[in-house]
């Protein structure tokens, strides 16, 4: 019965993104980010809701195309041309990368996997650019990342108090093991990306009581990403709450919410996260932190020895032994991992593109501020920031 509901339901969102594109963009989006087959994996067995989703997607895009709708402009920017470098990156490096054929057994994915992935990602940021153009899906994406990371808060937190998990905690996965949020450094990534929407979204609320029970989910939050003992999630989580403060028009509330993840982390961090922090500053003294020194150094020896390809797509691990000696693992960083693997043509375009969006974001910020403050206006400022 509820394989006949789900078919149903991705079947009627499908339907009307042929009329209005923008709401199969939110539904692809929501798909990506909380990946419902791995949190009810029994309900979506064999389903694959992002294919009942993209399809008609497309076919709505395409209309829209034909009716002179799509905003091309979206695509005229340095940052579109930048991740359009990033793909072609990509496919030179899986057709001409010395490593692109090789496999190995500790090889996440293959390079067509790979590829097929990017070229999802690069698409769907595409069609989004063209179709939306309005405050309305603004305003649903915005809650729809603050509902999502509600509920995985949540879900963080039933399986450490109802559960009783000891360890390292990973976010929800098939039964195969498979899922954006099987490792646990993933998963502490999505609560430093979506809590900001959870604090920021509530400013948009009318209601004092619902802007508190709304700010009341970020300490629980905190708590998650504590739960998966992920030192780069604690040090980008410090990074958040400093440009909170730093952008925060009243900083008596930045200067509470510090004190607050404080307080969280000495009550609540437990002792695998601390222990884990206590040797962010010492990595030599940490095999994990000292090995993967190593491996970014491996990483800039394959860059230098293959500037315009890389090693290949999902090769790093293959390649390593003939860059260093060192103990073989991935780089454990997302900028040298695909500088090795696609080129250092690849790493400069997508640092750029991120730089690009900064630039622009931190530039309508200081514009949305001074406009008349309107439910609109508030809106579009908890966005962008």
């Amino acid at each position: 019965m509820m394989g006949i509901l789900v078919t149903g339901f991705f079947s009627l969102i499908g339907l009307v993104s042929m009329a209005v594109p923008w709401v199969g963009v939110v539904a692809a989006y929501f798909v990506a980010l909380l990946n419902p087959q791995s949190v009810w994996h029994w309900h979506f067995e064999d389903f694959r809701p992002a294919l009942f989703v993209t399809l008609p997607l497309l076919v709505g895009v395409v209309i829209l195309g034909l009716r002179g709708r799509l905003h091309w402009q979206a695509l005229k920017s340095s940052r579109a041309a930048f991740i359009a470098i990033l793909l072609l990156s990509c496919v030179s490096s899986a057709l001409f990368a010395p490593y692109a054929d090789a496999t190995h057994e500790t090889a996440i994915q293959g390079k067509w996997y790979i590829l097929e992935i990017t070229s999802k990602i690069v698409l769907l940021m595409a069609v989004a650019s063209l179709c939306v153009a309005e405050i309305r899906p603004l305003r649903v994406v915005g809650w729809m990342v603050a509902g999502i990371s509600v509920f995985l808060v949540y879900w963080a937190n039933a399986a450490y108090l109802a559960v009783g998990w000891v360890f390292r905690l990973a976010g929800p996965s098939t039964p195969g093991g498979s899922g954006p949020y099987f490792d646990e450094n993933n998963f502490s990534a999505f609560f430093v990306a979506s809590l900001p929407f959870v604090w920021y979204m509530a400013f948009t609320l009318k209601q004092p009581v619902l802007r508190a029970a709304l700010w009341l989910v970020v300490p629980f939050g905190w708590h998650a990403m504590f739960l998966t003992g992920s030192r780069g999630g604690l040090l980008g989580m410090v990074a958040v709450l400093g440009l909170i403060v730093l952008r925060s028009g009243q900083r008596r509330y930045g200067v509470l919410l510090i004190a607050a993840f404080v307080g969280a982390f000495v009550w609540q961090a437990g002792d695998t996260m601390k222990e884990r922090t206590a040797t962010i500053d010492d990595y030599r003294e940490d095999d994990s932190a000292s090995d993967r020194i190593v491996a970014w150094v491996a990483a800039t020896r394959m860059m230098i020895a293959n500037p315009l390809t890389g090693v290949g797509p999902g090769a790093f691990v293959k390649a390593f032994p003939a860059y260093s000696e060192g103990v073989v693992i991935q780089a454990h960083n997302t900028y040298f991992q695909i500088g090795a693997e696609y080129g250092p043509i690849a790493a400069i375009a997508l640092l750029s593109a991120i730089a690009s969006s900064l630039i622009v974001l931190y530039r309508r910020g200081a514009v949305l501020q001074r406009l008349p403050d309107s439910p609109d206006t508030r809106l579009l400022r908890a966005v962008n920031d």
